[in-house]
């Protein structure tokens, strides 16, 4: 079990830094009317 937890948290941990790097370039680069769905 620990072989598939383990890569499963670690991905989980990139997602969240990748969530939080690319809001902050959002909002570095202000609101784009492209990006907004």
């Amino acid at each position: 079990v620990g072989m598939i937890i383990l890569p499963v948290m670690l991905f989980h941990q990139l997602q969240l830094i990748a969530c939080a790097v690319i809001a902050r370039r959002l909002e570095q680069s202000g609101p784009d009317p492209a990006l907004a769905v």
